[in-house]
């Protein structure tokens, strides 16, 4: 599952409205496992994105929403050669234990994709 936030910040819906609520510092995106609690399950991976003062829930959003342009595809690509490729070995990266910023996501990107992302200017 995709989720618009850090979790375990902000689980449910409204998470925009609710970062800028608590007057968090970052918001973000989490990729991760479902349970049968809601946005519960484990952490794949996670990308954050500053939040500024003048932070609307839409600029916001347009932020989050653009990390989330790179994770999907980097976590998916992991997972295709952690569970076909090479069964029983580590992802690419080890992106459990880091939270990706836009410029790593991009890098983490092009480095596997050996392009640049084709719908993000």
């Amino acid at each position: 599952n995709i989720h618009p936030s850090l979790l375990p910040a902000f689980p449910g819906l409204n998470t925009y409205q609710a970062a800028l609520d608590s007057m968090a510092k970052k918001h973000g995106s989490t990729i991760h496992y479902v349970t049968e609690e809601i946005d519960d399950g484990p952490v794949i991976c996670q990308a954050q994105t500053p939040i500024y003062p003048d932070d609307t829930i839409n600029t916001l959003k347009r932020r989050v929403q653009h990390l989330e342009y790179y994770l999907y595809p980097l976590c998916l690509s992991w997972f295709i050669h952690m569970d076909f490729a090479n069964q029983h070995t580590q992802p690419l990266i080890n992106h459990t234990e880091s939270v990706f910023d836009l410029s790593s996501l991009q890098y983490q990107y092009e480095q596997l994709f050996q392009s640049p992302h084709p719908n993000v200017v």
